[in-house]
């Protein structure tokens, strides 16, 4: 059986909306979308840690989201701008 754990008094952002900006930015793009998925894991790893008191680790799990956010963005904006460069030259 479990104990019950009372919610922490510190609060650990999630970024769950970067991984979700992340996430559809890169569905047009397998390369951005990896990172992105591994967001989104992250930041429910973010949540499931505070409810169980581990505050260390919910805070090492909210820098990697916000982490993998903006490598996944970062990849599906430069994708985005060299397919626009390749069209504008063909």
């Amino acid at each position: 059986m479990t104990s019950w754990v009372p919610p922490p008094a510190v609060q650990v952002p999630d970024h769950q909306g970067l991984a979700i900006t992340a996430l559809v930015l890169s569905l047009c793009s397998i390369l951005g979308l990896v990172p992105a998925v591994v967001a989104m894991v992250q930041s429910s790893m973010v949540n499931s840690r505070l409810r169980r008191g581990d505050v260390a680790g919910a805070q090492v799990a909210s820098g990697r989201v916000r982490l993998w956010s903006l490598v996944a963005i970062a990849v599906s904006l430069l994708i985005y701008v060299i397919a626009y460069a390749s069209e504008s030259n063909a």
